[in-house]
């Protein structure tokens, strides 16, 4: 590798994929707090085809959550219905890799929040 090179040495299998939205191996097992500055809907294309998903950015990072039902109905619970309101909210992040709960889940790496 030269010094005009571009390419980058990662050590992890999640560093080799890095995009736009947060994910567990994100956090390479720490538990992170971040502050919600927008909350949105977009349509994303996956393996299923495109549909409208939950999108909440975060203050001081470029990085953004697509937010399952599950983190979306902990959010509510936490901060109200008027997602307007939970702008400015802090709320940590952790990794598991417990089963989310829905039938048709595979286990994987998932994100979980709760208040800060």
């Amino acid at each position: 590798m030269s010094d005009q090179d571009t390419t980058k040495k990662v050590s992890s299998y999640d560093d080799l994929y890095v995009g736009r939205f947060l994910k567990a191996g994100n956090l390479k097992g720490r538990q992170v707090t971040l502050k919600i500055a927008a909350v949105w809907t977009e349509e994303l294309t996956g393996e299923r085809g495109a549909s409208r998903k939950a999108i909440v950015s975060f203050e001081k990072t470029d990085m953004q959550h697509v937010m399952p039902k599950i983190n979306g109905t902990c959010l509510k619970a936490m901060f109200g219905g008027d997602v307007t309101q939970w702008i400015g909210k802090r709320v940590t992040f952790w990794a598991t890799d417990t089963l989310m709960p829905w039938p048709r889940s595979i286990l994987h790496p998932g994100l979980w929040l709760t208040r800060h």
